[in-house]
């Protein structure tokens, strides 16, 4: 997770790769949440509680929370903060690395 600060009319460049090949991209917009988990991943647990971050808000059309989004070249139409989740949809244990620019 990571969150920039972003001024409208700067063009954004993200890559991924990761060695499983399951890693996507998501960008949400200014205006999300972020409802953080507990944390506990204990497969015994008897907790009611959520392990894992949930994130609400608008994504960018190349960047959508439900996609599989690699690489992003778009230009930024709002100012403010912009958030970058990378999910692993095969789960913990790949590794990967990536590459953000703005101009």
């Amino acid at each position: 997770m990571l969150v920039s600060t972003i001024k409208k009319g700067k063009q954004l460049h993200v890559e991924i790769s990761d060695n499983e090949h399951s890693a996507a991209i998501a960008i949400y917009q200014p205006g999300f949440n972020i409802k953080y988990g507990s944390g506990d991943l204990s497969f015994l647990s008897d907790s009611d509680i959520n392990p894992s971050n949930t994130y609400d808000g608008i994504t960018i059309k190349e960047a959508p929370a439900d996609g599989e989004a690699r690489e992003v070249n778009s230009k930024v139409k709002k100012t403010g903060n912009y958030l970058m989740v990378i999910g692993l949809s095969k789960g913990a244990g790949s590794d990967f690395s990536g590459f953000v620019q703005m101009k």
